[in-house]
C-alpha cells in the first residue's frame, strides 16, 4: 500500500549487512562504508570517499538490497564524530539497479533535477521524499559538491518489498492537455524506460510507484512541478481509440484480480474508460482469445477518483495486454496493481497449443465477463421479480377485500320464517331478528318458525335504555296481544309509540345493532 510503504530498510537498524556496503573509494579503513549507517557512530562516523568531491567527480557508496524494493525516500548525516568531524553533504545524487533494466538509471524528479537536497550540518539528519519512486535492487549516493571539498555522508532508504513482481510494462506515450490551469502534463515522467516511436518500452513509472492522484488533476502541485500524478490519453491520439497496455511478469503466475486507479472528472472530458479487455499470454506474442472484458459503471454525479477492480478469473499468464475504450474525451490511470501468486506451467508446444486454443465463438467471447457481475444481475433480477409478485398480490387481496364489504350490505340479511301453528303466532316473544334491513320484505309478510325463549323484544331494550322504567309491562303487553292477534298484520314493530322522533331514533338504533352484528359474523 502506498501510505505503510515508506518504512526504513536497515541502515540504522542492520537489517542490510556489512557485506551489503561498499564503495568506490574510502579516505581511510576508519571512514569505510561500514561506518556510513545513519544515527551510529561507528569507527570514524560516516563514509569519506577519497579525494576532494567537485562536480564531476563520481564516488560513491553503494547499498545491495538482495532484493527487488521500491524506494521512496532517502536520508542523509553528516560525520559529527563526538563532534570532531567537520565534514557534510550538501546535495546529492542518486542511481539505481534493476535485473530487468540491467543497466543503471539516474534518478530525477519531475522537473528533471536529478540534485537531492542534503545537510546544513554534521549532526541533524534530512530525509527527503522522492518525488518519483522506483523500484530497484542496487542504490548508489553520490555526494555533489558545487565546489571541490571533502565530504562524507551516513545515509537510510525509505521504501518496501516489491511484491507486484512486475518487471516492466509498455504504453503510449502521454498527453498534455493545454487548456488546464497549470499546464500540467499527463506524461509518465516517472518512467525509466525508453521511448521508441512514441511508446514508452521496457521500464517501470508512475503507473507502478504505489502513489495515487489527486481527484482534482488541476490543483497547483506543491513541488511546483510540470508533471502530474496522472498518466493519460487522449481519444484523438489513437486510431481505433482505444488505449493499449502491456505488462511482463517475471514468471508465470496465477492472477486473481486486477486495481486501476482512475480519475472521473467529466464536467473537465476526463471520465471512466468504457470498457477494459484484458488478454493473457505466457510468450508475450500470441494472446488468448478467450479474453476477459469488463466494463464499469459510469458515473455523472460524482467526480472523485476511484478504484475500479477487475476479476482476472483465476488466469495463468505471465503477460498482461489491458486494451482500455474512450467513454469521453480522456482517460487519466494513476496506479495498477495485481493480485496474483507464482505457480508452475508445463512449457512444452502440445501445452501452449492447448493453452492458446479457446473453444468460444468469437460472437460471444465479448459476452463473457466476470462471475460477480453475472451474480449481481442476477440477484437484483431474482429481487425485482420477487417485489413486482409481492405487490401484485397485496393489490388483487386489496381489491377483493373492499369487494366483500359492499356486497354484505347489500345483500338481504332476511331469515326464512315457515307459518307456524295458532300457537306460535299467539306467542307472546317475539321472535328473532324481527326487524330486517331497510331492502328486506315488509316484516309482516314472515312468520316465526323458532322461538327463542331467551329473546327479549327491541322495543324493551330501547325502553330500558332510555330508562323508561315505569311498571307499564302489561299495559305494552296488552297492545302486543291486540295486534298479534290479527293473523294477516302481525307488525310488532308497528306499535303504539309515545313520540314520533322517538320511534325514528329507536329504529336507527336497531338497524346500526344488526349491521354490525352482520359485519362481525362474517368476518
Amino acid at each position: 500500500e502506498g501510505g505503510s510503504c515508506h518504512v526504513p530498510l536497515g541502515m540504522e537498524s542492520g537489517m542490510i549487512s556489512n557485506e551489503s556496503l561498499s564503495a568506490s573509494s574510502s579516505y581511510d579503513q576508519s571512514v569505510s562504508p561500514l561506518s556510513s549507517r545513519i544515527r551510529t557512530e561507528i569507527k570514524g562516523g560516516a563514509w569519506c570517499p577519497n579525494g576532494l568531491i567537485s562536480p564531476k567527480s563520481r564516488q560513491f557508496l553503494e547499498i545491495d538490497l538482495r532484493d527487488e524494493y521500491l524506494i521512496t525516500g532517502t536520508e542523509s548525516q553528516g560525520r559529527f564524530a563526538n563532534s570532531v568531524g567537520v565534514e557534510f553533504v550538501e546535495s546529492y545524487s542518486v542511481e539505481y539497479w534493476r535485473t530487468a533494466l540491467n543497466r543503471w538509471v539516474k534518478y530525477k524528479d519531475f522537473n528533471g533535477s536529478r540534485l537531492i537536497s542534503g545537510n546544513v550540518n554534521t549532526y541533524t539528519p534530512r530525509k527527503s521524499t522522492l518525488e518519483a519512486p522506483f523500484i530497484a535492487s542496487k542504490v548508489r549516493f553520490f555526494p555533489y559538491a558545487a565546489h571541490p571539498r571533502t565530504a562524507c555522508m551516513r545515509v537510510e532508504l525509505y521504501g518496501c518489498r516489491w511484491k507486484q513482481d512486475v518487471v516492466a510494462y509498455s504504453a503510449p506515450k502521454g498527453g498534455d492537455m493545454q487548456a488546464m490551469t497549470g499546464g500540467a502534463r499527463f506524461e509518465d515522467l516517472g518512467y525509466d524506460g525508453t521511448l521508441r516511436e512514441g511508446r514508452l518500452i521496457n521500464g517501470l513509472g508512475q503507473m507502478t510507484d504505489s502513489l495515487l492522484g489527486p481527484n482534482d488533476f488541476e490543483l497547483p502541485d506543491q513541488l511546483d512541478t510540470r508533471g502530474s500524478r496522472w498518466v493519460g490519453w487522449n481519444k484523438t491520439m489513437s486510431v481505433d481509440e482505444e488505449v493499449t497496455l502491456t505488462f511482463n511478469f517475471s514468471e508465470p503466475r496465477l492472477f486473481y484480480h486486477m486495481d486501476v486507479h482512475t480519475n472521473n472528472m467529466f464536467t473537465k472530458d476526463v471520465q471512466l474508460f468504457k470498457e477494459a479487455e484484458v488478454y493473457f499470454s505466457l510468450e508475450g506474442e500470441r494472446w488468448q482469445e478467450d479474453y476477459v472484458s469488463h466494463e464499469p459503471k459510469q458515473d455523472r454525479v460524482s467526480e472523485h477518483a476511484r478504484i475500479v477492480h477487475i476479476d482476472l478469473q483465476n488466469r495463468t499468464a505471465k503477460h498482461i495486454m489491458m486494451k482500455l475504450r474512450f467513454q469521453h474525451e480522456w482517460i487519466l490511470i494513476s496506479e495498477i496493481s495485481f493480485k496474483s501468486v507464482p505457480t508452475w506451467v508445463n512449457t512444452s508446444a502440445e501445452f501452449l497449443e492447448e493453452y492458446y486454443r479457446s473453444d468460444i465463438p468469437p460472437s460471444s467471447r465479448k459476452k463473457r465477463n466476470s462471475s460477480l457481475r453475472v451474480s449481481v444481475g442476477l440477484a437484483c433480477g431474482a429481487l425485482v421479480g420477487g417485489g413486482a409478485f409481492i405487490a401484485a398480490t397485496v393489490v388483487l387481496l386489496t381489491k377483493k377485500t373492499r369487494r366483500r364489504i359492499p356486497n354484505v350490505l347489500k345483500k338481504p340479511f332476511c331469515p326464512s320464517l315457515r307459518h307456524g301453528s295458532s300457537s306460535s303466532r299467539n306467542n307472546r316473544r317475539t321472535p328473532r331478528l324481527a326487524l330486517a334491513l331497510a331492502n328486506c320484505p315488509p316484516i309482516h309478510m314472515l312468520r316465526p318458525a323458532v322461538v327463542d325463549e331467551d329473546y327479549r323484544e327491541p322495543y324493551n331494550i330501547w325502553r330500558e335504555t332510555l330508562g323508561r322504567r315505569d311498571k307499564r309491562e302489561s299495559h305494552d303487553q296488552h297492545e302486543y296481544n291486540e295486534i298479534c292477534e290479527d293473523t294477516e298484520f302481525p307488525r310488532p314493530y308497528m306499535m303504539k309509540r309515545p313520540d314520533p322522533h322517538e320511534s325514528f331514533y329507536a329504529a336507527t338504533d336497531i338497524i346500526h345493532h344488526v349491521s354490525s352484528y352482520l359485519l362481525i359474523y362474517y368476518f
